[in-house]
């Protein structure tokens, strides 16, 4: 069967990440990706302000690589995407759609009709002998989602879905996978997307997702504050302190300031733990030279079908 290839862009406030590949056999194969300046002041918390400018940066690269009419997935996070666990009884697919859109009516304090809201179930779980299910759910604005389709219209591309970074990243680990070439199946990891402007927080337990947290930088960039860090401690406190036994083993960090030596020793001192750059997941294949997968990872997990 032919696969047909998905572009996949994740649009920071610093960098445009443009990633080409397909998800075949388990694995995500890269075969063409991209890092482009982005426009001064043309995204903030994932809020495209400038669309013309991004369309203008965009634009000449898809030309010269042949990459108009491609299916296109963006991959965003912000502070006003709503997101909320909600653990359901175990029920047929119809069934269980009605319960989690119930529940969800119940539990967002919006209006609906103004959100795009995506679900994606994270494990069974069995409460008081009851089969449940853990399912991650988020809500964005409809008035965000239509400008990016705006963007891939504009583009000439043809737009599947927007994907958060955290159903990315769920995506693309598992229990089987490996992190720079160690196991996450026998341990509790902090994962860290270390942004321009924002800082998204992941733990994985035993190699199934724990929870997601968005530190916005209050100040002109994460070098210029330590304000976060103390947002980071509180997070993993709360962590912590869920379940008896909760400890991180583990921190990896992508971004790009995954890169700074300053920022790292920052974390490396105040939590008294060694951080990791992610350089290679198991399921993730690319021969390409020079591909710096810790910049790309937001991008590569949203080529994986939902």
């Amino acid at each position: 069967m032919f696969l047909k290839k998905i572009l996949s862009v994740d649009i920071g406030s610093h960098t445009i990440k443009m990633v080409l590949g397909k998800y075949l056999n388990h694995q995500v194969i890269i075969e063409e990706d991209a890092l482009l300046p982005t426009p001064y002041n043309a995204i903030r918390d994932g809020h495209i302000l400038d669309l013309e400018k991004i369309k203008n940066t965009m634009n000449p690269f898809l030309k010269t690589h042949h990459l108009l009419k491609k299916r296109v997935v963006f991959s965003l996070e912000s502070s006003s995407m709503i997101k909320r666990e909600i653990l359901l009884p175990y029920a047929k697919e119809t069934d269980f759609r009605k319960m989690l859109l119930y529940k969800i009516y119940e539990d967002f304090p919006i209006n609906l009709d103004e959100y795009i809201v995506q679900y994606r179930k994270i494990e069974d779980i069995y409460e008081d002998g009851i089969k449940k299910a853990r399912v991650l759910t988020a809500a964005l604005p409809k008035e965000i989602v239509e400008v990016y389709l705006t963007l891939a219209n504009q583009l000439n591309l043809v737009p599947r879905c927007l994907e958060s970074h955290g159903s990315a990243l769920l995506k693309l680990l598992h229990k089987n996978v490996k992190l720079n070439d160690q196991p996450i199946d026998n341990k509790s990891v902090l994962i860290i997307d270390l942004g321009d402007k924002s800082i998204h927080v992941n733990i994985f337990d035993h190699g199934i997702y724990q929870l997601s947290r968005l530190i916005k930088v209050r100040e002109k960039s994460i070098k210029s504050s330590d304000e976060w860090i103390n947002d980071l401690s509180r997070i993993l406190e709360f962590h912590n302190s869920r379940k008896i036994g909760n400890k991180i083993d583990k921190i990896y960090a992508y971004g790009g300031y995954a890169h700074e030596e300053e920022i790292c020793k920052m974390i490396n001192d105040y939590f008294h733990m060694s951080i990791n750059k992610i350089k290679k997941v198991t399921n993730i294949k690319n021969n390409r030279k020079d591909f710096d997968l810790s910049l790309h990872l937001n991008a590569v997990g949203g080529i994986i079908k939902s």
